[in-house]
């Protein structure tokens, strides 16, 4: 055998060589592989996620919604009634709403019309409602929150209900949020334009049978929204000095993620002296003219009621 024979004969030995130790590589990693699978699935079994995707569906749904799907954000039905009327607390720089709550003989809460109130009316009439639902599997609590659409700061709080399962929430999951007045019911996470600050175990007013309102100067009650705008109505000072001849009583109208809102109708009176302005086309862009006519008289009524008190 010559040298060159002897040459071939060595390269061919090498290539199989190298190709033995390339198969002896891939086989061991396949086999660690497979033993590293084996040994992580004893070491972490599968998980049960069924409790979870159970309880991203708020439970009763369909029973919940059906009973908040008649409800109406407003409080105008309430202001409108016959003895209704508006004080004021020079001293304590406070405002009243009178008569503006009802109970029946029982104590229960009426809603006028059946359907129409605030969120603190539609959250206490909703809680009677769907208590009976879920019964002692789950508790439910009224929960002010900031709302970033239209009540935005903690003067203007909104009132909904927490539902969690009895014994505690296991976590973000385990907690529901039903928002009567927006028709909305669903898990904590749906609810990221909400900041929640109070728990509470009754609405202070329903607990108590308080008939009427009171509220710091300056804090509006509101009214009811439409084509994206919060009406309330407010009573306010007039350059610090607040008394039956220095106060202002109007309609004020907060678009949709403002913090600021402007007057729509408002009657002030400067040390006896009566000064009325309106915002006409604001007024014709959002409210019929009877609507709009009703509501002025109303402030009326209320502005001659405070300066003969």
């Amino acid at each position: 055998m010559n040298s060159q024979q002897e040459k071939t004969i060595i390269a061919r030995m090498q290539r199989r060589e190298r190709v033995l130790k390339w198969l002896c590589f891939f086989l061991s990693a396949a086999v660690a592989g497979l033993i590293w699978f084996i040994l992580s699935s004893r070491a972490a079994p599968e998980v049960d996620r069924s409790y979870k995707q159970q309880e991203a569906v708020p439970p009763f749904r369909k029973e919940v919604e059906s009973i908040i799907g008649e409800l109406v954000y407003s409080g105008l039905p309430m202001l409108e009634q016959k003895d209704v009327s508006v004080s004021i607390d020079p001293e304590n720089r406070l405002w009243t709403v009178r008569n503006i709550h009802r109970f029946d003989e029982d104590g229960n809460l009426i809603l006028e019309g059946g359907r129409y109130g605030t969120c603190g009316e539609l959250a206490s009439y909703t809680y009677k409602y769907v208590k009976p639902l879920f019964g002692g599997a789950y508790d439910i609590r009224f929960v002010r929150a900031v709302q970033s659409g239209y009540f935005q700061t903690p003067k203007a709080t909104h009132m909904v209900l927490f539902i969690t399962p009895a014994g505690g929430a296991r976590g973000d999951n385990d907690i529901f949020v039903l928002d009567p007045s927006f028709h909305r019911y669903g898990r904590l996470d749906e609810f990221e334009d909400y900041l929640f600050h109070e728990q509470m175990a009754n609405v202070g007013f329903v607990e108590n049978k308080e008939r009427d309102m009171t509220l710091p100067i300056s804090t509006a009650f509101p009214l009811f929204i439409k084509k994206n705008y919060l009406l309330a109505i407010v009573v306010e000072d007039v350059n610090g000095a607040f008394d039956k001849d220095n106060f202002v009583i109007a309609v004020t109208v907060t678009k949709k993620y403002n913090f600021a809102g402007r007057y729509l109708f408002a009657i002030r009176s400067v040390n006896g002296n009566r000064q009325v302005f309106e915002n006409r086309l604001l007024s014709k862009n959002l409210l019929e003219e009877k609507e709009y006519e009703d509501l002025k008289a109303r402030i009326r009524s209320f502005f001659e009621i405070i300066t003969a008190s």
